[in-house]
């Protein structure tokens, strides 16, 4: 028996983050726009699961306790070719967060940047990218 082919989601984002509250209050705001997202908190389980559905966009955070953001971004890039953004925190103080970002900007493996400043403005970013 063969592998049914994945979902087809147009303008659908997927939003990788620890932080549940969080992902829920963009999961709300992403609604309210008429953006579909999908949100997870288990990056690992991300990983195994990513190819039953095509994404528009995959936002991820830098910073979880289980994968780094960058070790996660670079698994997602072997298994599909759907854009993705980083979401971070960066503040002037966390330089070694924009550094990594930056890196993997330069390797081609991320097409940008979001910071995490409210859910309205990270949401209108995403707007933007669609």
């Amino acid at each position: 028996m063969s592998t049914p082919p994945p979902k087809v989601n147009p303008n659908r984002v997927l939003f990788v983050n620890d932080d549940e509250d969080w992902l829920t209050l963009l999961k709300m705001r992403c609604e309210k726009e008429g953006i579909q997202s999908d949100i997870s908190v288990n990056p690992i389980e991300t990983l195994k699961t990513i190819q039953e559905n095509q994404y528009s966009l995959v936002v991820v955070d830098l910073r979880m306790p289980k994968i780094s953001g960058k070790e996660f971004v670079e698994l997602l890039r072997n298994k599909v070719t759907t854009p993705i953004a980083v979401m971070t925190g960066y503040t002037k103080e966390d330089a070694e967060e924009m550094k990594v970002a930056t890196e993997l900007m330069a390797s081609n493996l991320i097409t940008g940047v979001f910071p995490k400043t409210t859910a309205l403005g990270l949401v209108s970013l995403i707007k933007h990218y669609m």
